[in-house]
């Protein structure tokens, strides 16, 4: 069973052959990053990683890092990249992934999430519970940010029945 956490040291080389595969994969290009600044950065300093393990191996990791909304004077996250392996996909991976990153971010004070998906196949997921823009785009914040927070580490059945309505982002 997969276990989402905070991404460490000894995790680097890792995460940075998941960044491999998935810029391949999704832009078709290689990883222009190195592991030097990838552990300088991606562990707290620019970025927090978090990381899907399944069976003692990394299959997949999300990328956060703090951001500012400046007309509500509200921190928050980004959502910079998510990816899961395609072994581990159809899963819960991808939706635990994401509720992990929610509750990282209220954790470290945020209370919204923003960001755009790259892969068209992530939309649905968005569609669900967040403000969505056209594209890929989406915004989660208010009730429906702590809600899905709130429900970080359930069992998947259950965090689907207890989705919040995307109307729940216009609540305070």
């Amino acid at each position: 069973m997969p276990r989402i956490r905070r991404a460490a040291r000894e995790d680097m080389v890792a995460l940075a052959g998941l960044m491999q595969e998935y810029m391949a994969e999704t832009f078709h290009q290689p990883w222009r990053g190195n592991l030097e600044a990838l552990t300088r950065d991606a562990l707290g300093k620019e970025a927090h990683a978090l990381l899907a393990v399944d069976q003692g191996e990394p299959v997949g990791f999300a990328l956060w890092r703090r951001t500012w909304d400046a007309r509500r004077c509200l921190s928050g996250g980004e959502l910079l990249d998510v990816f899961v392996q395609k072994d581990s996909r159809g899963g819960a991976i991808a939706p635990e992934l994401l509720l992990a990153t929610v509750a990282d971010v209220a954790r470290e004070g945020g209370v919204f999430l923003r960001g755009q998906e790259v892969a068209m196949q992530g939309d649905r997921l968005y569609q669900r519970f967040a403000v969505t823009a056209p594209g890929t785009e989406f915004s989660l914040s208010g009730k429906a940010f702590r809600a899905l927070a709130a429900l970080d580490g359930k069992p998947l059945r259950e965090v689907l029945r207890a989705l919040p309505a995307r109307s729940d982002n216009f609540e305070p």
